[in-house]
């Protein structure tokens, strides 16, 4: 992080515009992606243990989206996640 020019810096919306609940997982981890063919093979265990936790869910339409960005959305749910199993 470059204090001086912020490059490199994450940036996050405010608490109040995150809907978290657009992120939640189904009950016991049953998600099953719809597009799971297109996650790469080194990560396809990583990405099972996440759903398996709760972690990662997927979107709406039950992709997962392996190849697209990470919203901060998303990554704020999956942060807030993370911290809540430790």
């Amino acid at each position: 992080f470059d204090s001086k020019t912020g490059h490199g810096m994450v940036i996050l919306p405010e608490p109040s515009e995150i809907n978290v609940w657009k992120y939640q997982t189904k009950e016991g981890g049953e998600t099953m992606y719809k597009d799971e063919n297109q996650i790469s093979e080194w990560a396809k265990e990583n990405v099972k243990y996440c759903n398996e936790y709760g972690i990662m869910a997927g979107d709406a339409d039950g992709k997962f989206r392996p190849q697209d960005f990470v919203t901060r959305e998303e990554l704020a749910c999956t942060l807030a996640r993370i911290h809540k199993s430790i």
